[in-house]
């Protein structure tokens, strides 16, 4: 009647140990919420090396926004400005407010330069459009090259 559960104790424990940030001395690996801090980063990693956008989003939207923030900053502002422009909004917004304001900064200037390359990339995609266009035309009214 007044004796608690023994398996309620062991979750309360359990759900404490799990916020704690732990360092294996032995294998160097961290782990965070019982889960290695390795897997998840070499997993983003090579989800961002491979291109597979699928993946990366599935990964970065669905891990403790803790985790990915500290795996975040490790990451080269290059990474970071690819791995940011898929966040959900409101993750974005806590890793963003996770940062120092110099990596902020970092972060802005890369995605900013991102922007300017997609950019450029479309003025040059129309331009060889339109080049395309032009060589179509004068194949069809002029083709012997008059």
């Amino acid at each position: 009647m007044g004796m608690p559960d023994s398996s309620d104790s062991a979750m309360k424990l359990s759900k404490s140990f799990s916020k704690i940030k732990v360092l294996d001395p032995l294998n160097k690996i961290t782990y965070l919420g019982g889960i290695p801090m390795t897997i998840f980063r070499v997993n983003l990693l090579k989800f961002l090396k491979k291109g597979d956008i699928k993946a990366l989003k599935e990964l970065i939207n669905g891990v403790d926004i803790i985790k990915l923030t500290h795996v975040f900053k490790q990451l080269k502002p290059e990474e970071q400005a690819i791995v940011f422009k898929h966040l959900k909004k409101e993750r974005a917004l806590q890793v963003f407010e996770g940062l120092g304001r110099e990596r902020q900064s970092i972060l802005l200037k890369h995605l900013s330069r991102d922007k300017v390359r997609r950019s450029t990339a479309k003025v040059h995609a129309i331009n060889n459009s339109e080049i395309m266009l032009q060589d179509a035309y004068d194949r069809r009214f002029y083709p012997n090259g008059q």
